[in-house]
């Protein structure tokens, strides 16, 4: 079990935030060629807007679940730091648990309409022409990274080693 624990940890901290990064730089270097195509040859690429949107949506699925754990998440804590330990715990978990449950009810429907979509042989506008399944199974695998991060996060608050100082992953 400990193994399974380590090829996941390894799995979810080095290399999805480096597929991730990939899907950003394709993002930006596409954008970027689409610009100086345009300024310089006057050409505009037909393919630019779903590359640039698909890689896009591919990086911040796959970051999300990273960013929470690295403590990158936004905790409104104005009037949270001022409210007794025992309230912060009891919010704490309830936070945690409808944002898992959130990200559930997600991974489940896109868990329904991937293969719908796999079905139908839908593919993207452009001459890409890619299958929208495979587009979409971003939704699927972030969801699912969400959920495990919020489902960690909740046992931990409710184990009682939640943080004092709330950064969510931290």
């Amino acid at each position: 079990m400990k193994k399974l624990i380590r090829a996941w940890t390894f799995f979810e901290q080095n290399l999805i935030p480096n597929i991730a990064t990939a899907f950003f730089a394709l993002s930006f270097g596409w954008m970027l060629l689409e610009a100086l195509g345009r300024r310089i040859f006057s050409y505009s690429f037909t393919i630019s807007e779903e590359v640039v949107v698909f890689s896009l949506m591919w990086g911040v699925l796959l970051s999300l679940a990273t960013a929470g754990r690295k403590g990158y998440h936004i905790w409104i804590d104005l009037v949270f730091d001022y409210l007794p330990k025992r309230v912060q715990k009891g919010l704490a978990i309830v936070t945690m648990g409808l944002s898992f449950t959130y990200c559930l009810i997600i991974l489940i429907s896109s868990a329904k309409v991937i293969p719908h979509l796999k079905s139908t042989n839908l593919v993207s506008y452009t001459p890409l022409e890619l299958p929208m399944w495979m587009v979409n199974l971003s939704i699927l695998i972030g969801a699912f990274l969400l959920c495990c991060f919020y489902f960690e996060c909740f046992l931990k608050e409710i184990l009682g080693r939640g943080q004092e100082k709330r950064t969510m992953g931290h």
